[in-house]
């Protein structure tokens, strides 16, 4: 985890105070073990001019203040809305294995409604794809938290 938080920490410094970790590199941070934690995940305004490198994968998108948590000292996407994104663009093995290993956090009576700010997460991202491939995931998901 040292690891990790340093080139997290190091790519957020480069990104600029605006950008957030995302992704996998959030969901390890939440302590799901199934995200590859081998590149760092951020997601930067659209306004904002950076680009990915080695080792560091930018995303540019929207997001709310609100959607973002501070994890170690730093800014993280809050994790039903990085569940949301890996559920949409990663495997199917391993977008369930997070959200198995995510869902875990909450008391088994909170995990439906967990599952429910997920599905609105996914719903409201303004790229579709993945969409509907992660819905699909998602009420798989659901027998798992019921």
């Amino acid at each position: 985890m040292t690891d990790l938080l340093i080139r997290a920490t190091a790519a957020l410094h480069n990104a600029g105070p605006d950008a957030v970790l995302t992704h996998h590199t959030a969901l390890a941070l939440y302590g799901c073990q199934a995200a590859d934690q081998h590149v760092v995940h951020i997601l930067v305004p659209n306004r904002r001019r950076v680009r990915s490198r080695p080792g560091v994968d930018v995303h540019h998108g929207r997001f709310a203040r609100g959607d973002v948590e501070n994890l170690y000292g730093l800014r993280v996407l809050a994790l039903d809305h990085a569940l949301a994104q890996v559920l949409c663009r990663e495997s199917s093995a391993v977008a369930l294995a997070c959200f198995e290993q995510a869902v875990e956090r909450y008391p088994p009576d909170h995990r439906g409604l967990f599952a429910e700010r997920i599905g609105r997460c996914i719903r409201a991202r303004p790229d579709p794809r993945g969409q509907r491939k992660a819905l699909l995931l998602l009420r798989s998901c659901y027998r798992l938290v019921g």
